[in-house]
Order: structure tokens, then C-alpha cells, then sequence
């Protein structure tokens, strides 16, 4: 049976947060390079990812409409499923900090007809709120002419400088959604990693925008849940709400209306994609820093560099169209920009690529899809791998200990759809060591419909 989901209006000041950017544009940009994020046990001996099949399916609002799965490979290629649902989106999981919990979110999905509702609902709520009028206050009289006054002479137009972060227009753009968005019963799911017995399940809301579908789209591409050195809180982002949520006590805490979160090593420090700009937030909420950067910053593209740096990759807005990465300090202090000396490799007008470095800062890999860099901690390029037309590579996953690295490697098979037909080991070299088979979903757990249910409330 599909779980029935009672859809709230967002009416009080703290509905503000509620927002999300599933645009045409950046869905595009997800869709044509990544997957869901994947995460290593902190021992490496198990690796823990989520996958969608089919992965090219425009209707991921539906329940019966994709299957997801929660599974483990163990480091002798053992794979098991934890969990396989059609009426729920599974976010990618995290480990504690001790191996034995993992972490994801659930978030319900609609039969055809309520989703057909749901839709309807946003879209009267959006014409409501553009529709209202306004009154245009009267120019200012004009003053009567003297003929002792001198004319003024021509002034040139005033410039305006928004640099507010975040910008003005983002501002009054989290107002209006935070007005027509509606939040959606999520669930923060924890279990136990060797027994995959569930240890607790945390409700929380989750804003669904003008594109419900899309929303969930980005939240199963982007949603990285990342536990604190502590194992007490799971930080992740929202829609565009970068929060942390304490399993056991069901408490939130809200640090950021952003794009992406990324918690340091230690735990202290969240950092942020705000626009064009990195904010670093304090997790005891004592202070915030930021920093504009130049070009068009990667939502997959950063990365912590030891505990208290961190690198981010730009796409450089210049004729080249440069890769470059920018790389700073929790105050703010830009260290350095380091333009990448990459071969000519397919990346299309946005898709800027997903960045993961080695925990020992030893090497780096640089992922867009067809086309795989295997670098050095200098960005020298050591190996790269190139996709035929039916695969692309996705979420470049360092092992704790620096030494392998995992990739989805996704497939158009034929007479079939696209889907994580296998999941890659490679060296930090670029060397391949090993492949583990994804199998197949039952095809009788995709429905064709889903049975009516009752109206958005």
C-alpha cells in the first residue's frame, strides 16, 4: 500500500526556510552527470550507496513509478539489500562515526492522482501570490521653472551594488516560497549497519516547490547525510536548508539557507554554498564567514582538506571556460586558485564536474560524467578514463585510508533503461582493481498505476 501523505500549507514566519531551486537548468546539469553520493565505512571495509531504477524515469513523484534500494558491498564483493521500497525516495547514506549505524532519509511518494493534486495545489498557491496588486505611488511633482535657475547638468545613472549574501533577489525569492511551498513528512532512518535491524526513525519536513518532482530528484542526487565526531547529530541539506537533526531526541538546528552543507573532519565547522560565495558556519553557531569566488561553483565540487581547509571547483566564466580549484580556510581567507590542466573532456554548458580528494590529501579525482581525471595533490592529471555512449562514471568515493576509490558506473542497457549497472574500484592512479555487479530490480515491482486516494488538504 502507498502511504497517504496529508500536504501542509506553510503560513508562520519560520515557513521562510522552506525552500527549493529544482530548476530546468540544474536538472538538466544532475541528470546528464551524477547519481546519488555513496559513503565508506570508517574501517573501508564496507561501502554503503542507494540506487533508482529506472534512473531516466520523468515520473520520480509517483509511488510504483522507480524502485530504490539501500545496499552494502563488502571488500569481498558481498552485496546486501537492505532496503527495497517503491513507495519511498532514498536519500545516499552515512556511517557514524564508530561503523555501526547508517544513516538515510525517506521521503513518501504520491499515487498519480494525488500527485496530479499536489501540483495543482502549488500551482494556485504561485498565481495567488503573483496576482496580487499593487498601487504605483505618483511620480514627483516637478518643481515650477525659474528662469534665473540654471539647468542641472546630465548626471549619470546611478549604479546599485547588490552584496548582500545572499543576494537581494534570492531573498525576496525564499519569501515567496516559503509562502507557496508546502512541507512533506520526511524521516530520518538509522540502523544498524552489521544486522540492518532498524534503531530509530526521526520525522521531520521536507519543503516540495513548484516542482515536486524535481525536488526529489535533487534531494536523491545531492542529500549527503554525515554524522558529527561525535555520532550525536546527522548534518544534511534540506531543499536549501543546511540543518542537523539529533536521532535521539528528534531536536533541529538550522545553520543556513544554502545549496549544499559539507561538515569538517572535526566536526566544527559547516561549509556552505551560498550563490557564488562559501560560507563557513560554526556548529555551535557562534559565528559565520564568507567568501565570494569567481566562476560558476560545482554543488558536487567541494571537498575538505584536513580539518580546517577546504577546496572548491569553478568553472571559469572566461572564453576557455577554465576548471579551476579555489581553496580556503575556515576564515574566509582565500589561499589560493589553481587553474587545472585538464585535457579537452565533455562537459557541456553546466555540468561542472564532482571533486573528491584523498583523506590524506595525496590525490584527487575530478569526475564529468563521460569523462574521469585521476590527479595528483598538484592537479597533474595521472590517468583519465572515457566513457563510451552508453556509460558515464559518477561520486568518486575515497576509502578512508586513501588507498581505493569507488564509482557508480551507470549504463543504457539494451532494451532497457539506464541504471547503476556496477560499482567501480580504482587506484589513485587510475589503475582499475575491481568491479562489483549491481543486479537487476525485479521487474514486478514497478507498477503501472497506483490505486486513488484522497485529496490534498
Amino acid at each position: 500500500m502507498v502511504r497517504q501523505v496529508t500536504i501542509k500549507q506553510v503560513g508562520h514566519w519560520k515557513a521562510l526556510l522552506a525552500i527549493s531551486v529544482a530548476t530546468g537548468g540544474l536538472l538538466w546539469h544532475l541528470l546528464a552527470c551524477t547519481e546519488s553520493p555513496m559513503t565508506f565505512s570508517p574501517d573501508g571495509k564496507s561501502l554503503a550507496f542507494v540506487t533508482v531504477e529506472p534512473y531516466d524515469d520523468d515520473d520520480l513523484l509517483t509511488a510504483g513509478s522507480c524502485a530504490y534500494r539501500l545496499m552494502i558491498l563488502s571488500e569481498d564483493n558481498r552485496l546486501r539489500v537492505i532496503e527495497e521500497t517503491v513507495d519511498f525516495m532514498l536519500s545516499g547514506p552515512g556511517y557514524s562515526p564508530d561503523g555501526k549505524r547508517l544513516c538515510y532519509v525517506r521521503i513518501p511518494l504520491l499515487t498519480k492522482e494525488r500527485a496530479k493534486l499536489l501540483e495543482e495545489s502549488i500551482k494556485k498557491r504561485n498565481t495567488r501570490f503573483d496576482g496580487s496588486d499593487s498601487l504605483a505611488w505618483n511620480a514627483e511633482p516637478k518643481p515650477p521653472e525659474s528662469s534665473a535657475q540654471a539647468k542641472p547638468a546630465s548626471q549619470p545613472t546611478p549604479r546599485v551594488d547588490a552584496l548582500m549574501i545572499p543576494s537581494f533577489e534570492a531573498s525576496m525569492e525564499l519569501a515567496k516560497r516559503g509562502t507557496v511551498n508546502c512541507l512533506v513528512p520526511a524521516v530520518l532512518v538509522v540502523r544498524d549497519a552489521e544486522t540492518g535491524a532498524i534503531v530509530s526513525t526521526t520525522p521531520f519536513e521536507w519543503p516540495i516547490g513548484e516542482e515536486p518532482g524535481n525536488t526529489l530528484l535533487m534531494a536523491y542526487l545531492t542529500t549527503r547525510p554525515q554524522y558529527d565526531s561525535d555520532g550525536k547529530w546527522v548534518y544534511l541539506c534540506v531543499g536549501d536548508i543546511v540543518m542537523a537533526v539529533n536521532p535521539s531526541s528528534g531536536d533541529r538546528r538550522i545553520y543556513a539557507l544554502a545549496t549544499n552543507g559539507l561538515l569538517s573532519p572535526d566536526g566544527e565547522t559547516v561549509a556552505v554554498l551560498v550563490e557564488s560565495a562559501i560560507g563557513f558556519v560554526r556548529t555551535d553557531g557562534q559565528a559565520v564567514n564568507y567568501r565570494r569566488l569567481e566562476g560558476e561553483l560545482s554543488r558536487s565540487g567541494m571537498a575538505w582538506v584536513g580539518k580546517d581547509k577546504l577546496a572548491v571547483l569553478a568553472r571559469m566564466k572566461d572564453a576557455e571556460g577554465r576548471d579551476v580549484l579555489h581553496f580556503l580556510r575556515t576564515d574566509g581567507t582565500l589561499v589560493a586558485s589553481r587553474t587545472l590542466p585538464l585535457p579537452e573532456h565533455e562537459h557541456g554548458d553546466s555540468n561542472t564536474g564532482e571533486l573528491a580528494i584523498a583523506p590524506n590529501g595525496s590525490h584527487m579525482v575530478l569526475a564529468y560524467g563521460k569523462d574521469v581525471f585521476f590527479m595528483d595533490r598538484d592537479g597533474a592529471v595521472r590517468k583519465h578514463w572515457r566513457a563510451d555512449e552508453e556509460q558515464f562514471m559518477s561520486q568518486p568515493t575515497f576509502a578512508p585510508n586513501s588507498k581505493r576509490i569507488a564509482m557508480k558506473l551507470l549504463k543504457e542497457e539494451t532494451d532497457s533503461y539506464a541504471r547503476v549497472t556496477a560499482i567501480v574500484f580504482f587506484t589513485p592512479s587510475g589503475e582499475e582493481v575491481s568491479r562489483a555487479e549491481v543486479p537487476k530490480i525485479d521487474p514486478a515491482l514497478i507498477l503501472p498505476d497506483s490505486p486513488p486516494t484522497q485529496p490534498v488538504e
